[in-house]
C-alpha cells in the first residue's frame, strides 16, 4: 500500500540574527526525519515544546519548504509534481491550526470560512456551496443556522470545530492537526478528539497528529514519533511504545504524564536540568547531557535501528536491549 506521506532524511533549517546583532547563524529546526503515514492511519508526533514537532508539520503541509532531503505524497516527490498536481496536493492535504482564536478571520461569517476551500478548489456554484456548508455545520456538532455567525459569537470549543469543518469540507486524504486541542479545557478536548476519531472513521482519513500532551495519545494514535531538539528519538506502535519505552527520553515523557488517582505516587525519572538550546544543540546523541544513561559512546550520533514489532530507536543503550 503506498503510503499517503512520506519523509526520507527531512531537513529545514532557519537563520536567526547573532547575539550580537551582526550577521545570522543558521540552525536546523528538524533533522534527517524519516516517517511514513499510511492510508487511514494517525501518526502522533510528541515531544517537548521546541523539539520541531510544528516545524515539522508546516512543511507536512507544504506550508514552508524543506531545505534538504524529500517529500513524498501519494508516493510522488512534490519537488517533481506540476503544477496542477501541487495544487490538488494542497486540496488533499488539509491543515488544522492551533489557536482556534487566531485562525479563522474575524470579519468573515463561518460560512463563509468553511466555505472558502470549496472557491478555491471546485467548482460549485454558490448554491452549491451555501448547502455543503449547511452539512458540513451539522456535521461537526453545528447548527446550519449558525453559518450567519462570525467567530466572536462562538466558543473556543466551537471554533476548533470550524476549523476541523474547514479542513475536511473539500474531502481531503491526509490532515495535519498542530496541537488541534491543547487550547482546550478537558471536557471539550474529550468532545474535540471524539469528533475527529468519527470523522476519520466516516472519511478514511489519515492524521498526523502534532501535541505534547502523551495522555490525549492514547485514545487517537495507531503509532507515535517521539522527537527531541528535531531529531526523531523513537516510533512504533502506540500501545507498546508508551506501554515500554525503550528510549530514555520517551521513558520521561511518559513518566511525566499526571496519573487521576490521589493513591498512586508517580515517580519521575526525570534530573533537575533545562533543554539545551536548538541552536547550540549537544553533539552527538541531541539528548545525553539530560540523560542518565549517558556515557562516552552517547558522543556519538546514534543511527536510526529497526526492532521488533515495527519500532525504531535512535539510542546507544536502550532500555530495553534484548528486543531487536
Amino acid at each position: 500500500m503506498t503510503p499517503i506521506i512520506e519523509t526520507r532524511g527531512l531537513r529545514k533549517e532557519y537563520s536567526v540574527r547573532n547575539e550580537s546583532g551582526w550577521g545570522t547563524t543558521s540552525f536546523a529546526a528538524i533533522s534527517d526525519i524519516d516517517m511514513v503515514v499510511a492510508p487511514g492511519e494517525t501518526l502522533c508526533i510528541v515531544g517537548e515544546s521546541g523539539c520541531g514537532k510544528s516545524t515539522l508539520a508546516r512543511v507536512l503541509a507544504g506550508l514552508a519548504p524543506a531545505d534538504g532531503g524529500e517529500l513524498l505524497f501519494d508516493g510522488k516527490p512534490t519537488r517533481a509534481m506540476s503544477a496542477s498536481e501541487r495544487r490538488d496536493m494542497r486540496r488533499r492535504n488539509q491543515f488544522i491550526f492551533q489557536d482556534p482564536y487566531a485562525s479563522l478571520n474575524p470579519r468573515w461569517t463561518l460560512g463563509q470560512i468553511i466555505a472558502e476551500p470549496l472557491e478555491n478548489f471546485t467548482d460549485l456554484s454558490a448554491r452549491q456551496r451555501r448547502d455543503e456548508t449547511a452539512e458540513m455545520l451539522e456535521r461537526v456538532g453545528l447548527r446550519a443556522a449558525d453559518a450567519a455567525k462570525r467567530p466572536r459569537e462562538i466558543s473556543g470549543g466551537q471554533r476548533q470545530r470550524v476549523g476541523i469543518a474547514r479542513a475536511i469540507i473539500c474531502k481531503p486524504d491526509l490532515v495535519i492537526a498542530d496541537e488541534a486541542v491543547s487550547a482546550l479545557d478537558v471536557s471539550v478536548k474529550a468532545q474535540i478528539l471524539n469528533l475527529m476519531l468519527e470523522l476519520q472513521k466516516d472519511l478514511n482519513l489519515s492524521y498526523v497528529f502534532i501535541t505534547h500532551d502523551v495522555g490525549a495519545v492514547r485514545s487517537v494514535a495507531d503509532r507515535v514519533m517521539v522527537m527531541y531538539l528535531g531529531r526523531v528519538m523513537e516510533a512504533g506502535p502506540a500501545t507498546a511504545l508508551l506501554d515500554r519505552p525503550n528510549h530514555p527520553y520517551t521513558k520521561r515523557l511518559v513518566d511525566s504524564l499526571l496519573i487521576p488517582d490521589p493513591t498512586q505516587r508517580m515517580t519521575l525519572s526525570v534530573n533537575a536540568d533545562e533543554v539545551p538550546s536548538a541552536l547550540n544543540p549537544p553533539t552527538g546523541c541531541v539528548f545525553r547531557t539530560r540523560c542518565e544513561h549517558a556515557d562516552a559512546a552517547c558522543a556519538a550520533l546514534p543511527a536510526m535501528q529497526g526492532r521488533a514489532n515495527g519500532r525504531t530507536l535512535a539510542c546507544h543503550h536502550p532500555l530495553d536491549p534484548q528486543q531487536s
